[in-house]
């Protein structure tokens, strides 16, 4: 069971950029409305324990962010084939047959997902706003999409 937290900027802030050590090393968190429109407070969503570890033991939680939601799911099946990181992987058939589609593409982070969707797919921003927007866009096209 993975549980994935969604981190919420304080106050007005569409956009907040912070770097947080996590086992050692300072790694950056963006928090992002995730639209293009400069609307709503920036969210940062993460299923890494190590870094919700890190934000929630941090000085500026409760100040600058706090948490506002979590969800658990259950781990998808691990393969043992090697995928490049940086490109969506695709699991199950390659070549569906008709009347299924059983090709499901996983990508690291919303933020991906997003990026995906608005580049390939020619989605626009608001269409990916969230989340769930974007699971729902890209299962109108036919994508199962998978956020690890």
């Amino acid at each position: 069971m993975k549980t994935i937290k969604t981190y919420i900027a304080i106050g007005n802030s569409a956009k907040l950029n912070l770097e947080i050590k996590v086992k050692g090393q300072y790694r950056r968190i963006e928090f992002s409305n995730g639209g293009l429109a400069m609307n709503g407070n920036g969210k940062y969503q993460t299923s890494d324990e190590d870094i919700q570890k890190a934000l929630e033991s941090s000085k500026m939680f409760g100040v600058m962010f706090k948490l506002k939601a979590t969800k658990n799911i259950a781990e998808p099946a691990k393969t043992t084939q090697q995928q490049n990181v940086s490109e969506p992987k695709l699991s199950g058939d390659q070549n569906p047959k008709e009347g299924g589609n059983d090709n499901a593409m996983t990508f690291a982070s919303f933020n991906e997902l997003r990026d995906y969707l608005m580049s390939e797919h020619n989605c626009k921003g608001s269409e990916v706003k969230t989340l769930n927007d974007a699971l729902n866009t890209a299962e109108k096209l036919g994508i199962k999409a998978v956020i690890e």
